[in-house]
């Protein structure tokens, strides 16, 4: 559903980076809003990262810039400055101040911002914005690169009677593992009407993001502009959250599944994706151990190459739980493949099953699709017991196949 909360409203124009289409996306909150936000963990920041971890420090934030097709990385205190320029723009043309705007870029690292570009769009992207399902679906399409299809989701919910919308929309199809810390690329806004306090507002993304976008791999490569943001300006009316009470669960269980969902369009989207990959881990003796061997199970290019090809190389799987560094015990460890109900172990305790390679296999490409925005595409679930604790992680990515290798040989970023 293509709705915006109370309060907000949001512009695609084009301003010409990209050879085709829209590709400056411009959100802005009516009210004053207070703001979290969480950016990559790579060391290489791009200047609008930097930017934006310096203003979502602020009291409050009222809009968000982002251009897609350069992603002003790599660019040097010119970069930086063309980032400046288009803050106080912004500000200027919205009568705010320049740290109430927040900043993103996605495309091709390394190459200069055509800054006048931008510039000369700001007053058009302010023109146009609006809240219908037109000016969301241009605004969303303006921050896609080679993305497939638009990826948004929104929720209502209430607390105390009073009706919380929140909407949120991500671009990503390549070079996505996020690693997203508190302080082709992967960008979601996130928007809402409820009344919280900025820290609050924090906390929540910061788990949010745990759960959601840091349990997502394409293709393990952490990108220079990894950015989530999340504004509130609080015209749902409730009264506001300041502690971790049961209005504030309510609403982290609102955010959390919201991020899941967009997480999971994104791998959904990746480049040269067919299958949408979901590696789960149990009995783990710790967290960290279900996590890292999740990781790197998924991370795997032979377990990836053997999804594409459906074929139930479990010895792929293995070889990663035992390369993960984790201390495990071969001979207690189950492995199967599931595609919805139907579960098949290929090895258990330590032994392998009498399974059919065939079976499997046509259970592998029942998981397969055509269409990536299909709505109800099914995981194929790669699930692992470690039989060593009560620890579980999920891990979401897809397989890799030759489109990957095309569309990343031909498109320069």
């Amino acid at each position: 559903m293509l709705k915006l909360p109370r309060g907000f409203l949001v512009s695609g124009v084009r301003c010409g980076i990209k050879k085709q289409g829209e590709d400056l996306a411009l959100i802005y909150s009516r009210v004053p809003a207070v703001a979290a936000g969480v950016f990559t963990a790579n060391l290489v920041k791009a200047a609008p990262v930097i930017i934006s971890q310096q203003n979502i420090t602020r009291p409050g934030a009222r809009a968000i810039i982002i251009n897609s097709g350069n992603a002003n990385a790599a660019t040097g205190a010119v970069g930086e400055r063309n980032a400046r320029k288009i803050v106080e723009s912004v500000a200027r043309h919205l009568a705010i101040s320049p740290s109430e705007v927040l900043i993103a870029s996605t495309g091709v690292i390394g190459q200069q911002l055509p800054v006048e570009k931008v510039l000369g769009k700001v007053a058009r992207a302010k023109k146009y914005l609006g809240n219908s399902g037109r000016h969301i679906r241009k605004a969303i399409h303006s921050i896609m690169t080679t993305d497939t299809f638009a990826k948004y989701v929104y929720r209502k919910f209430f607390i105390a009677q009073k009706e919380i919308n929140i909407f949120g929309f991500a671009k990503g199809a390549g070079m996505i593992a996020p690693k997203l810390q508190p302080s082709a690329t992967m960008i979601a806004c996130i928007l809402t009407d409820l009344n919280i306090t900025k820290g609050c507002l924090q906390k929540s993304l910061n788990s949010a993001v745990k759960d959601s976008f840091n349990r997502i791999s394409i293709d393990a490569d952490t990108s220079t502009n990894d950015t989530v943001f999340l504004l509130a300006n609080g015209l749902a009316g409730n009264q506001v959250i300041r502690t971790a009470d049961n209005n504030f669960r309510r609403w982290q269980k609102e955010l959390s599944g919201l991020c899941q969902e967009l997480a999971k369009k994104i791998v959904q989207d990746g480049e040269g994706t067919k299958h949408l990959l979901e590696i789960v881990v149990e009995g783990a003796a710790r967290q960290k151990d279900a996590d890292k061997i999740s990781r790197t199970i998924g991370d795997s290019l032979l377990v990836k190459t053997a999804v594409f090809g459906n074929d139930p190389n479990w010895g792929r799987i293995l070889a990663a739980i035992g390369r993960s560094a984790v201390k495990i015990n071969p001979e207690r460890i189950d492995i199967a493949f599931q595609v919805g109900q139907q579960k098949i172990f290929v090895y258990k305790q330590g032994q392998v099953t009498g399974y059919s390679p065939d079976k499997i296999s046509r259970l592998m490409a029942r998981a397969s699709f055509r269409h990536k925005s299909a709505p109800k595409i099914k995981p194929l679930t790669i699930r692992v017991n470690l039989h060593q604790g009560k620890k579980a992680s999920s891990y979401y990515t897809g397989d890799l196949s030759y489109d990957y290798i095309r569309i990343n040989a031909c498109y320069h970023t």
